[in-house]
């Protein structure tokens, strides 16, 4: 497993290390909107999860088994607890961690995400259907520029779209079909109320989820802050990386507190 692993915080006190996730297809480096604003204050560990960036394309994909690996990192890099930050898939490696291991996870940031990513609709199905026709059809690339497009519509988003397109296309065949039949394989929705750490969601106006998704998500959670950035897609912590640092920067500020003044009191 390639991780980057940066910073000058400690591993325990007010200034825990933040775990970032990253979502299908990327890689730790799409955190890079994120880092310079908490490395002064966090040690930053951002991985590539398996099949991922630099990391191996060894199996099984199984997004419990993602998780059992981010506990045997944490321990490698000697690190008891931590913040969990995870965009879309990475989310949900995120939510699986806290499930397993709660004891490691301060608190959990969950960024254009759901808790169960089953194609239960026959949207979900038709997307699912669809990435693996094009995958199994003509390979990566060009499913990475559709999506690219999809995410970063804008011609001011130009640059965005082409670097996003360019690292997209970087993952194997197999190791893209695997982690998505892992992913569509998963759900925590029968779980969600063993999360008993601050949570924050942050959803976007235009992503890929019906809204009601994400409300029955808030729903299923005991302690979660939920904000919702305007004309942003699935990829939040990008195309609206300022907006997503400084709900970040709050919920993390909030972590210094005790864990009894969470939200809402």
């Amino acid at each position: 497993m390639h991780a980057r692993d940066t910073g000058p915080g400690s591993s325990v006190g007010p200034h825990l290390p933040i775990l970032f996730l990253h979502g299908l297809g990327a890689s730790g480096q799409d955190w890079e909107h994120q880092w310079p604003v908490v490395q002064d204050r966090h040690r930053l560990v951002s991985p590539d999860l398996r099949g991922h960036g630099h990391s191996g394309r060894g199996g099984p994909y199984a997004i419990a088994e993602q998780a059992r690996d981010m506990q045997a990192l944490l321990d490698l890099l000697e690190i008891p607890r931590c913040i969990v930050v995870g965009h879309s898939m990475g989310g949900a490696v995120a939510q699986e961690l806290t499930l397993q291991a709660p004891d490691r996870v301060e608190r959990l940031v969950v960024s254009n995400s759901l808790p169960s990513f089953r194609p239960n609709t026959l949207y979900r199905l038709r997307e699912v259907a669809m990435r693996i026709a094009i995958v199994g059809a003509v390979g990566v690339r060009p499913l990475a520029g559709l999506i690219a497009r999809r995410l970063f519509p804008h011609e001011a988003q130009r640059e965005l779209r082409d670097t996003m397109a360019q690292r997209l296309g970087q993952i194997s065949r197999q190791a893209y079909l695997r982690s998505l039949t892992a992913l569509a394989r998963w759900s925590a929705l029968g779980r969600l109320g063993q999360i008993r750490c601050p949570v924050l969601l942050v959803a976007a106006e235009f992503d890929y989820f019906d809204a009601r998704d994400v409300d029955q998500f808030e729903a299923g959670l005991a302690d979660v802050r939920r904000v919702t950035v305007a004309n942003s897609r699935h990829a939040t912590p990008v195309d609206s990386a300022a907006e997503f640092n400084r709900h970040l920067l709050q919920f993390l500020g909030a972590s210094r507190q005790p864990t009894a003044e969470a939200h809402g009191q």
